[in-house]
């Protein structure tokens, strides 16, 4: 599901990337589509979310791009858990990562809050994305282990 769902969204990103279909795209959303870079983990959550909210227009940009893959309920469905697993993530990396508001302070909560939204994510029922979900909390508490022992 996530090969054919990723698919279907390049080919939306990689028509964002050229003039005329560019035009068409801001013409039928009212913006652009934004896409993801290799730089910036939160990018793809960024460009899935973009990708989801635009779920109403689906039809209607396929049809003007002339493309005739829509992307299916099914694939929707996943692209939003995808978005519920990797939320928590991207939040945290948001936070981590400013540069105004960004204190050594910050960190132990919003790993210990990153944490705890992560465990909830596994008991809550995913179709598509329960081991993505599984996988996360396990690299966090991997990766921060010796910070999670403070506590």
């Amino acid at each position: 599901m996530h090969h054919n769902a990723i698919e279907k969204c390049n080919i939306l990103w990689n028509a964002a990337g050229r003039p005329k279909t560019a035009e068409i795209i801001q013409g039928v959303l009212g913006h652009t589509l934004s896409k993801p870079g290799v730089t910036r983990w939160n990018s793809l959550y960024d460009a899935m979310k973009q990708i989801y909210s635009i779920k109403d227009k689906n039809i209607q940009l396929h049809r003007a791009l002339c493309l005739r893959n829509y992307i299916i309920d099914r694939e929707y469905e996943y692209i939003n858990e995808y978005i519920t697993c990797s939320c928590p993530i991207a939040e945290a990396l948001d936070i981590l990562q400013g540069e105004a508001i960004m204190y050594y302070g910050l960190l132990i909560p919003c790993l210990m809050a990153l944490r705890k939204k992560l465990q909830k994510l596994e008991n809550i029922p995913l179709t598509y994305c329960h081991d993505l979900a599984a996988a996360y909390r396990q690299s966090v508490e991997r990766r921060f282990d010796e910070f999670f022992k403070l506590f």
